[in-house]
């Protein structure tokens, strides 16, 4: 076997060509696995390693896009930040069952990704509406010592069921726990207490 370049044994070239030499290597490998992780153009495309039926559902926030989608065991939902027009690190929550759906179904996930260095945490509560007198819904939940209400955003899907989430303004150490679900009609009455 040849070593040689130029007419020099590979091994005995100066030591600041062979750093060199190496420092291109790692650039190379480098630039590779940053491609390998790169955003995803579509929904589909970020959630193509999940086996799922159909999106029924999706909700944009400031931060990225909540999305519903049905799978064997129910509805499922999760998270994708989002880089100008593209996606990324899709963060799944749990299922819904959507056997014998409540008037409000609850539930909650957190995640936390590693992205250019820094930690992203994230925190949601969302769940399904079954019950058509319902158009808005209140949650208050508990940070620790704090108590919150906030609105949840409901997205209309063509299944027959609606979806809601909610997103803290702020992460939370703690995990978090709804106290308390109230629907309202669209005159203001509270149709529901959970």
């Amino acid at each position: 076997m040849n070593n040689e370049i130029n007419g020099k044994d590979w091994f005995t070239l100066p030591r600041t060509i062979n750093l060199f030499i190496g420092f291109i290597l790692i650039l190379i490998f480098l630039s590779s696995c940053i491609k390998s992780e790169g955003a995803s153009s579509t929904l589909e495309e970020v959630l193509n390693h999940i086996a799922y039926k159909e999106i029924v559902a999706k909700g944009e926030t400031k931060d990225g896009v909540v999305v519903f989608f049905e799978t064997e065991h129910g509805l499922d939902y999760g998270f994708t930040y989002k880089d100008g027009s593209k996606y990324r690190d899709f963060c799944g929550g749990g299922s819904i069952s959507l056997d014998k759906m409540p008037e409000v179904s609850s539930s909650y996930s957190e995640c936390s990704k590693e992205s250019k260095g820094k930690t992203e945490h994230f925190q949601m509560f969302s769940g399904t509406v079954n019950n058509v007198d319902i158009e808005e819904l209140e949650v208050q939940y508990k940070d620790g010592d704090r108590t919150f209400n906030k609105k949840a955003q409901i997205i209309k899907t063509n299944k027959g069921y609606r979806v809601w989430f909610v997103i803290p303004d702020e992460y939370s150490n703690y995990n978090l726990e709804v106290i308390s679900i109230n629907g309202y009609s669209r005159d203001g009455k509270n149709v529901l207490k959970q």
